[in-house]
């Protein structure tokens, strides 16, 4: 019977630590599942943002050398014109003439987050500006008839030079715009990195609450429907051996035994203390009897004598 109810007691104390165990290992998983929620939030975000900011320089890039690409139009079509007379070679300059306004608008929009290419764009808008006023004047006399005067502004190179300074612009734009995609391009590299080796470590974690979920559920199981008790020793059949009760708890469960008594062992092992003592004391006294009687005896028949 005392058998029977340690057995329930482990049974109780071991069920109280696998409902701890599960209820801490739920608390942790939870927290692990939301850390790694934000870090993955984290390191997605600062990729997005890094492509954002790459395509954004490409962006610009190409608005840049459309705007370059317009006005090298144009100036191919008053040259054509100027030198040819012939009116179908200013269609460059009028299709440049319609788009270019807005292309520059456009390129000014796109760095408006950056007060050095802002600058830059300053720079080239007004070197723009410039060299338009040149090419519909030297047009525009020729038009009217005053080809020798376009001839001759032409000939001051002044266009060639204002174009010159319009392609440095350009490509210092392009060289800066080239420095920040060198940055965020470094920075789109960290942000794989990172998710990478997050990817790994969340693995990684995810596999360790795993096997200790599966380690301690193993070591905590309850005891299976049926366990063989000895009648006589109250040994436990564990496979093929009989343990001890201890030796099985401690086998099966890993839990620390020590040893006491109950009060209703105690009570029994005075009970029979006391009967014992007792029936020392008569057998003490039947054999103290029984020596008085051979004495007497012996006093008798002496006496007789």
């Amino acid at each position: 019977m005392q058998v029977f109810r340690m057995l329930q007691m482990s049974h109780a104390l071991l069920e109280n630590r696998r409902q701890l165990l599960i209820k801490t290992l739920t608390a942790l998983s939870l927290i692990l599942l939301l850390a790694e929620a934000m870090l993955a939030y984290r390191g997605w975000r600062r990729l997005g943002e890094a492509y954002v900011s790459m395509a954004h320089t490409q962006e610009v890039k190409h608005a840049v050398q459309d705007v370059a690409t317009v006005i090298d139009d144009a100036q191919t079509g008053q040259r054509g014109f100027l030198l040819a007379g012939k009116p179908i070679f200013l269609k460059p300059w009028e299709d440049a003439e319609r788009v270019v306004g807005a292309k520059v608008e456009r390129m000014t929009k796109l760095v408006a987050d950056n007060p050095e290419q802002t600058a830059n764009a300053k720079t080239l808008s007004d070197l723009i500006t410039v060299l338009r006023e040149h090419l519909s004047r030297t047009i525009g006399l020729a038009q009217t008839g005053k080809k020798q005067e376009a001839l001759a502004i032409f000939m001051t190179e002044k266009g060639r030079i204002t174009m010159f300074a319009i392609r440095d612009q350009v490509a210092k734009m392009h060289a800066e715009e080239d420095r920040l995609l060198a940055i965020r391009s470094a920075a789109a590299s960290d942000a794989r990195t990172f998710n990478e080796r997050l990817a790994a470590l969340f693995v990684v974690l995810d596999g360790l609450i795993i096997w200790v979920l599966l380690f301690f559920a193993r070591r905590l199981h309850r005891l299976q429907n049926l366990v063989t008790v000895c009648g006589s020793s109250h040994m436990i059949k564990d496979g093929d051996e009989w343990l001890k009760l201890e030796d099985y708890l401690v086998r099966r469960f890993g839990v620390e035994v020590s040893h006491g008594i109950s009060d209703e062992a105690a009570m029994k092992m005075r009970t029979e203390m006391a009967a014992a003592r007792v029936e020392r004391l008569r057998v003490e006294q039947e054999r103290a009897t029984a020596s008085d009687t051979r004495e007497a005896e012996l006093e008798w028949h002496m006496t007789g004598r």
